[in-house]
């Protein structure tokens, strides 16, 4: 089925954050999902990165990407109306969309992993592990409890980070807490060696596996994302995932897992797309096994001064450079896959200094 695409991302417009400033830029980033596109798909796309749109369709024609040349330059929800028979593929299925495609139980599905406190009691339900959890409905009561430094404070519903913020004292932690109006969460530090992003696709009704990829964090932010990861937990979330699956799921989604030497522990579910699905699935169909994704801040502010030349990816060789978030250029931000071995990605990333 053709689908109709459209990743703006509404959670932006309520979530709660500890960093105003870093939510420049993000509503341009729906651009990354031309990425993903058939070439029978529409895409709805806001004007305001239109005139990126003839340099990227070059980019993507070079490096051997395929993907759609029906763009509408209106990404409003209502919009999508024009387009009653095709698939849906969305960034969350938010309120908004349900107003406009109704699914009751891809909204409460949706609507419950994305509280972070509902999905730890989920997770205590399936018996999977965690990091040690305290959940609140407010702030009032967190005097109460005793925790042991550092700790993870948690808006109930966040996206890329920009709700969370790590206390090393009892007293950032009130600090913090009293900035937050509505429901929380406390979670204790894990060791971890690494954290995993393992995504999903419902697919004919069962749950497939995308990817798994090690996360590159700057602080409690997602930065990008490495693959092939060192290990591959599926068993840990599948059961989370089949659950998710029966409730009325639906497209994709995917879990933040800490890999610690004693084991694994889920810190969370993003009932959504997530910055790892965009390169792991434009790496799938180019032929890419390795490679790492990352964003990037560029003096640039249009595509016309970026000049990749070179380090474009070469389908032949399978490596080099591939513009996957193309929308936030004029923000000074960019977000790049960098395919071939670890020697080769070192060299790229090296030379992309002098071309950002």
């Amino acid at each position: 089925m053709n689908t109709i695409v459209n990743h703006f991302d509404p959670l932006l417009q309520r979530i709660q954050t500890f960093s105003p400033l870093s939510l420049n830029g993000l509503e341009r980033y729906s651009g990354r999902a031309l990425g993903l596109t058939d070439e029978n798909d529409t895409i709805l796309l806001p004007s305001t990165i239109k005139n990126g749109w003839d340099w990227i369709c070059d980019h993507y024609t070079a490096v051997g990407l395929k993907h759609t040349m029906d763009v509408v330059w209106d990404n409003r929800f209502e919009v999508m109306r024009d387009f009653p028979n095709q698939g849906l593929s969305v960034f969350i299925f938010s309120r908004e969309l349900h107003s406009v495609f109704p699914d009751a139980q891809w909204l409460s599905i949706t609507d419950r992993m994305n509280s972070k406190n509902e999905f730890i009691d989920l997770c205590t339900q399936l018996r999977v592990p965690t990091p040690a959890t305290w959940t609140f409905r407010d702030s009032v009561n967190v005097h109460t409890n005793t925790f042991k430094y550092p700790v993870y404070l948690k808006t109930a519903v966040s996206v890329s980070g920009l709700g969370v913020v790590r206390c090393d004292s009892e007293l950032k932690l009130f600090e913090y807490c009293s900035r937050i109006d509505g429901a929380l969460q406390i979670q204790e530090e894990v060791n971890a060696l690494t954290f995993l992003n393992l995504t999903y696709l419902v697919e004919n009704g069962a749950a497939r596996h995308i990817a798994v990829t090690e996360q590159i964090l700057n602080g409690c932010s997602h930065n990008g994302n490495i693959y092939p990861a060192r290990s591959e937990p599926w068993s840990v979330t599948d059961p989370i995932a089949n659950y998710m699956v029966s409730e009325g799921m639906r497209g994709v989604f995917g879990f933040d897992v800490a890999l610690t030497k004693d084991g694994f522990y889920v810190i969370e579910c993003n009932p959504r797309y997530n910055g790892s699905v965009y390169p792991a699935v434009i790496a799938q169909k180019i032929g890419a096994t390795c490679w790492l994704a990352k964003n990037f801040h560029t003096h640039h502010t249009s595509f016309e001064d970026l000049k990749l030349d070179r380090l474009a990816y070469d389908p032949v060789e399978k490596s080099g450079v591939v513009v996957v978030n193309w929308g936030c250029v004029q923000d000074g931000k960019v977000g790049l896959l960098i395919c071939g071995n670890e020697e080769e990605q070192g060299a790229f990333e090296s030379a992309l200094v002098s071309v950002l």
